[in-house]
């Protein structure tokens, strides 16, 4: 039975959240749409068809993991330099540069398909270098840029509306992933045992993202205001204070040192669910590229509303705790790829994986990022990048020798273990801060 009360506090949620996005600047609004594109062809076109365009193109699983895992190693290698990029000329000059980098990386990768036996190894691993590398300039620089481009008030609504967005372009994006194969495949006269159809599903994801660059260029720089004009107000959450200790203007290298810890961890979870996931799925299992893109999909379907609750759960339990209980969330969700040998099985572990690590990423960046003076801000997230491009890198390499040797379950496996870890290390490193907090106060 609802009741009055349930009806004014429901009209008093909504109020906060309408309130917080009426303050949403337009930096913030241009860069959502940007967010929405990444999702469509990142998260949801590429996320499905690279490795499976590797698989085509004659590939097994220890030269995929091989190839892929140059994806990770660029992430870790240009993830420092994109930091420095952003902290000396500011974040919204790197992201410009990032998104045009990615764009020509993610055009010329499936041109491989045209280029001589002999060399296609190499033109994929250097277009997929080009593209991960503008990835990383993104990355790297995309938080600060919300960040320095909002308001305390409304700063933890921002993430949760791009986390919220990005699985909403990455729904469309699995869809396509799903239909285009065969759609080309049709136009082509071919088989979908052939690489084609992968490779132009491919370059018709690099054509619907040139739109999200034109709105990265349409942005200004928020670290640039007028005379008179103020910053936004940057108070950090309550349990992110203690990360401020030794002042605003010396690095905080045990905090991004704890920090990058926890993200390598952290990462694994996207090992599961990532380009062996979709290669379990079709090698392993025998799932049609049509079933892929549909459970691609509907995971980040259900994913999509999640990370709006998460500045109701920062209230009650602050961005640390939301962070921990979400993790350890991730790594339950994981289990049932490894004890559940279906496509069923697959989709509701991907499922569960996609709605909690969407409210953990969330949770992570307003923890992270109002942890630490303004200045330090792209460090802090090229070390976040950084970690998680040698965790893309380690779990893509070790997977293509582990589950050969193991099996898929060892591997899903070891991928839930590594996430509940970094779970309980950040649970570990909160505690510790606050200890250190009373004692200061003491």
């Amino acid at each position: 039975m609802v009741t009055g009360s349930d009806v004014e506090e429901r009209g008093h949620v909504i109020a906060q959240y309408w309130g917080a996005l009426c303050l949403f600047s337009r930096n913030v609004r241009l860069y959502l749409v940007f967010g929405t594109f990444g999702g469509l062809c990142y998260v949801g076109l590429e996320g499905i068809l690279l490795s499976l365009f590797l698989l085509r193109l004659g590939y097994g699983l220890e030269r995929i993991g091989m190839i892929l895992s140059v994806a990770g190693i660029t992430q870790l290698v240009c993830s420092a330099p994109a930091g420095v990029w952003g902290t000396r000329q500011g974040p919204r000059q790197a992201l410009v540069a990032g998104g045009i980098l990615y764009t020509l990386g993610l055009d010329a990768y499936p041109l491989a398909m045209f280029v001589p036996l002999h060399l296609r190894t190499a033109w994929l691993l250097a277009t997929l270098v080009l593209s991960r590398a503008g990835a990383s300039l993104v990355f790297v620089n995309a938080a600060p840029f919300l960040t320095d481009s909002s308001g305390s008030r409304e700063r933890s609504y921002v993430f949760s509306f791009l986390f919220t967005l990005m699985p909403l372009g990455g729904f469309a994006g699995s869809l396509l992933a799903g239909v285009l194969p065969g759609l080309w495949a049709t136009a082509l006269g071919v088989s979908l045992d052939e690489p084609a159809p992968y490779g132009y599903a491919l370059l018709t994801g690099a054509a619907l993202f040139l739109p999200a660059v034109a709105t990265l260029l349409a942005t200004s720089d928020p670290r640039r205001r007028a005379v008179g004009e103020t910053a936004p107000a940057a108070a950090p959450a309550a349990d992110a204070q203690p990360l401020l200790r030794g002042g605003a203007h010396a690095m905080p290298y045990g905090l991004i040192g704890a920090i990058l810890l926890v993200t390598l961890l952290q990462g694994a979870r996207m090992g599961a669910t990532g380009a062996f996931f979709n290669v379990y799925l079709d090698a392993k299992l025998g799932v049609p590229t049509t079933l892929i893109g549909t459970l691609g999909a509907a995971a980040k379907l259900l994913a999509m509303l999640a990370p709006l609750a998460v500045p109701l759960l920062m209230t009650r339990w602050g961005s640390a705790r939301t962070t921990v209980r979400t993790s350890l969330g991730v790594a339950l969700s994981l289990l049932p790829l490894a004890l559940i040998p279906h496509w069923a099985g697959a989709g509701l572990g991907l499922a569960g994986a996609a709605v909690l690590g969407g409210m953990m990423t969330t949770a992570y960046h307003v923890y992270t990022q109002e942890g630490v003076a303004p200045q330090w801000r792209p460090a802090m997230q090229a070390a976040i990048t950084m970690a998680g491009g040698a965790t893309s890198a380690l779990i893509a390499f070790a997977g293509g020798h582990l589950i050969p040797a193991w099996g898929y379950s060892a591997f899903f496996v070891a991928c839930a273990s590594l996430t509940a870890a970094s779970g309980v290390l950040l649970a570990a490193h909160a505690r510790l801060q606050q200890a250190q907090r009373v004692r200061a106060a003491a």
